[in-house]
């Protein structure tokens, strides 16, 4: 292992250890801004990725949208400061995350593991009072040690030595196993995502050891292809309930599966009643936000009607209630509540990206050469935890820095995978190129010929330049 690759480890491992500077500041972010710093030079050429330059000029609009709200809505100094501040460190920790990794999907998983160590030692170390207070599922294991489980076993999933050991069954069979044992320890969210990962390595498996088949997976497809699964999906919820039904996870899963579907709203619903509130405030200033840390008596108040007419009063899944901050738990919900449309527009992008990314990486698995699905399931689990988080988890200060782990791990994906096939397509012009590619190459790196050299005489190369190449040297 080299000293980047201990730095990167270092970055992801150092992201929940804090100091107080107007908000919540990590020993990375630190880090974080130094590397911004020193390599200045060198982020203009990172902007060749257009996936980088798009997040970056969205995410200005947004801070930019935070800005103006906070202005018309006078918010005080406590809230706006630490709103701004929350969307300038998630851009430093960006662009620090990309000079360090160079979009090397290597890097990728080295910052996952990290990721999840960084829960498993703040858990010990540093206990927050979830995790000090409630017994070890709905605490520690939930909010600390479980995450550090999943992101081993996605990290397993692309262990040369493991592959040696008991063959393709490693690229999927690790989080598979996370799965079962997420759902012991009723964290459903964990055992969806890693249950729904394994399957989709496996299905990438199945699909690249029958060449033909691959070729076969144009756009429209993989749409209909996902529709599929997002059905297959209540086969997870049926096995959830069976086993909360029968007393397998314990009588508080019990009691907590019997008050979420006491009433009408449903399982989904009940989990994330915040969104009945936000979206009514949405609705109600759609284009301008509510501000930083908004509170507004009003929304908190209908939410619990709305509960109480619903049937399921369950006034311990609202948080803040004591300063009627608006209830929000959702990257996209909550910065659409806190700085208007241009919140929600750049989350809504970030769907995208994840779409994108899947379907590079399944169409560049299924028609690729000597193991090519090796990163396919740890990129199906990481998409489906961001795409998870964005609807249904709060963007809280230490989801800066997974947030744009993740978003480097998809430019990775995208350079690697789609590159590979540019490379492919442009050996065999005979054949017929695969379609509906023009989606990944949008997102990946911009060409730009090199650079004659008088003395040597040398004339720019025409050839396709598979962009994680070119990544390398950026």
């Amino acid at each position: 292992m080299s000293r980047v690759d201990l730095f990167i480890f270092f970055i992801g491992a150092s992201s929940r250890i804090s100091v107080k500077l107007i908000g919540d500041l990590y020993i990375c972010e630190i880090i974080l801004a130094v590397v911004v710093a020193a390599g200045w030079r060198r982020i203009g050429g990172m902007f060749r990725n257009r996936m980088l330059k798009w997040a970056f000029i969205l995410a200005g609009l947004w801070l930019l949208g935070q800005i103006l709200t906070d202005v018309y809505r006078n918010t005080p100094f406590e809230d706006w400061s630490r709103g701004w501040a929350k969307i300038i460190f998630f851009m430093i920790d960006l662009m620090g995350l990309a000079l360090s990794t160079r979009f090397r999907m290597r890097s990728a998983v080295l910052l996952s593991l990290g990721l999840g160590v960084a829960f498993l030692l703040q858990s010990i170390l540093f206990p927050n009072q979830a995790q000090a207070d409630g017994d070890f599922a709905d605490g520690m294991w939930k909010f600390g040690v479980g995450a550090f489980f999943g992101a081993a076993a996605a990290a397993l999933c692309v262990s040369d030595l493991l592959y040696r050991m008991i063959g393709m069954a490693a690229e999927y069979l690790p989080l598979l196993i996370a799965g079962v044992v997420n759902l012991a320890m009723n964290s459903r969210s964990a055992f969806g995502i890693a249950v729904a990962a394994a399957a989709a390595g496996a299905v990438t498996q199945f699909v690249a050891r029958r060449p033909a088949l691959g070729r076969r997976i144009t756009l429209p497809r993989f749409v209909i292809l996902l529709a599929f699964a997002a059905l297959s999906g209540k086969g997870l919820v049926g096995i959830y309930e069976y086993a909360a039904v029968n007393h397998l996870l314990g009588e508080a899963a019990l009691e907590k599966y019997q008050r979420q579907t006491s009433g009408s709203l449903g399982l989904l619903q009940a989990g994330r009643v915040e969104s009945l509130a936000s979206l009514e405030a949405i609705g109600d200033s759609p284009v301008i936000g509510h501000g930083s840390w908004a509170k507004d008596e009003k929304y908190v108040r209908s939410l619990y009607i709305a509960l109480e007419d619903a049937g399921n009063a369950n006034y311990d899944d609202i948080y803040r209630v004591d300063d009627f901050t608006i209830p929000t738990h959702s990257h996209i919900l909550g910065s659409w509540v806190d700085a208007g449309i241009f919140g929600g527009v750049f989350w809504t992008y970030c769907l995208a990206l994840i779409f994108a990314a899947a379907y590079v990486a399944f169409k560049g698995a299924a028609t690729g050469k000597s193991r090519s699905t090796k990163y396919s399931t740890f990129v199906y689990y990481n998409l489906l935890g961001f795409a998870w988080a964005i609807p249904f988890s709060p963007f809280a200060n230490s989801s800066r820095v997974s947030d744009a782990a993740v978003l480097i791990m998809i430019a990775a994906t995208i350079s690697l995978y789609s590159g590979a096939d540019a490379a492919r397509a442009a050996a065999q012009p005979s054949t017929r190129k695969i379609s509906n590619m023009r989606l990944a190459r949008r997102f990946a790196y911009a060409p730009r010929a090199p650079k004659c050299s008088r003395r040597a005489g040398l004339r720019p190369s025409t050839g396709a330049q598979a962009p994680d190449k070119s990544a390398s040297r950026s």
